[in-house]
């Protein structure tokens, strides 16, 4: 994705002398490769729990997993090298670099959760129950992560632009005020789920099964959209417009992948004789 979405527009814009190499992110196409992005977070986060699970180390010891890497994630975030190619490689692991999105040890604490929570979902009776306690903790830790912040709320959400690694590179009490609306989100949708007309649903239900291909194919039009529009040139209304553009044109792809491959799926396969 990486390679689709930045480096091979860039390198055809650069070509073609739409752009300089100044005007592209960094400045420099081959760490545009290197982006640390969530996909890469993904994939080692399925590799540790999948540890985890090998080691049969119980779900509802995940969270406290979780702040031990949060503890580590304190200790070794302002370590890198100063070399821009291998502080990249460092960034799948901590916020070596600013090509590291996200960073594991910053991020790892939602997968971790997310599953603890899953399992609570799964062995509770009453799932009501469980949506209730949901709201509750979650807005108490957000209240606790705003009383150490000192209310920098916006701070943690990357706002203005030159505070925006303070959410790509979170630490314990980033990770709480996201988890926290996170949590309280997924509960309140839980409870409100009914007011939605049926076709909304089953829309972000298919959004949700397709996420990873939606979030590929969003990227890559963005990414050749550059050529046409260049970097950072849309005023807000314009960006509006674009993202719904995108959303749209994302959506009409998705579908049209799951179409065809639902159907590849369902073909009978072809048995032949000697």
């Amino acid at each position: 994705m990486n390679a689709l979405r930045v480096f091979l527009p860039g390198l055809i814009g650069i070509k073609l002398g739409i752009f300089t190499k100044g005007s592209i992110p960094y400045g420099d196409l081959l760490l545009n490769l290197l982006d640390v992005d969530i996909l890469h977070f993904a994939g080692l986060s399925f590799l540790f729990i999948g540890l985890l699970r090998r080691l049969r180390v119980p779900e509802r010891a995940y969270p406290v997993i979780g702040l031990l890497l949060v503890g580590l994630n304190y200790l070794v975030r302002g370590i890198s090298t100063g070399q821009i190619y291998i502080d990249s490689i460092l960034g799948l692991f901590w916020g070596a670099s600013e090509t590291s999105y996200f960073p594991f040890l910053s991020w790892i604490m939602y997968p971790l959760a997310g599953a603890a929570f899953g399992h609570a979902l799964k062995a509770s009776d009453d799932k009501r129950v469980i949506y209730i306690k949901g709201v509750l903790a979650g807005g108490a830790a957000l209240l606790l992560a705003m009383l150490a912040s000192g209310f920098r709320f916006m701070y943690y959400m990357g706002f203005p632009e030159e505070n925006m690694y303070a959410y790509f590179h979170e630490d314990l009490i980033g990770n709480a005020v996201n988890g926290s609306l996170a949590l309280i989100w997924i509960s309140f949708l839980f409870f409100v789920k009914g007011a939605f007309p049926k076709a909304a649903v089953d829309r972000l239900l298919f959004w949700s099964r397709e996420l990873n291909h939606i979030y590929i194919i969003h990227w890559v039009i963005i990414g050749w959209s550059a050529l046409f529009i260049g970097y950072n040139r849309l005023m807000y209304w314009q960006s509006a417009l674009a993202m719904a553009s995108v959303l749209f044109a994302t959506d009409r792809i998705a579908t049209f992948y799951a179409g065809q491959y639902k159907r590849f799926k369902e073909k009978p396969a072809t048995i032949t004789s000697a």
